[in-house]
């Protein structure tokens, strides 16, 4: 198989095996990818300062495992875990209608928004009020 265009980018086509793993040198394309990227000691030192407005609050911590019940504290409000996120391609439910989604108490849905950037766009989504 052709490899996909972001490692055929970093320095050639690196090509697939039968097990869809990388063959090449993982290195070069770490480098590459790590050469844009700013250093942690570039951001300013208030970046690093606790913020009010997000923080995880523990409902309930299981004794017998790991497990735990919270809520997550966002700006947009609150989001209880766990709990089901849907994925949205180009901010739109592929599987489940809004309305469903809405029923089933769903809080939170995760947005690429790199693919909103390409599809359907900034415009579209400011005229349609947000996602």
């Amino acid at each position: 198989r052709v490899a996909p265009a972001a490692f055929r980018s970093i320095g050639g086509d690196i090509g697939w095996n039968s097990h869809s793993c990388i063959r090449g040198d993982l290195r070069t394309m770490s480098s590459a990818v790590e050469a844009d990227a700013p250093l942690a000691s570039s951001f300013p030192a208030w970046s690093f300062e606790p913020r009010d407005f997000f923080h995880f609050e523990i409902v309930y911590h299981s004794r017998r495992s790991r497990a735990r019940v919270g809520k997550l504290h966002t700006p947009h409000g609150v989001v209880d875990t766990p709990g089901f996120v849907a994925v949205a391609t180009n901010g739109a439910l592929k599987a489940l209608d809004h309305r469903v989604a809405d029923e089933a108490g769903q809080q939170l849905m995760f947005c690429n928004t790199y693919h909103l950037l390409l599809h359907p766009g900034p415009e579209v989504i400011d005229r349609a009020g947000g996602l």
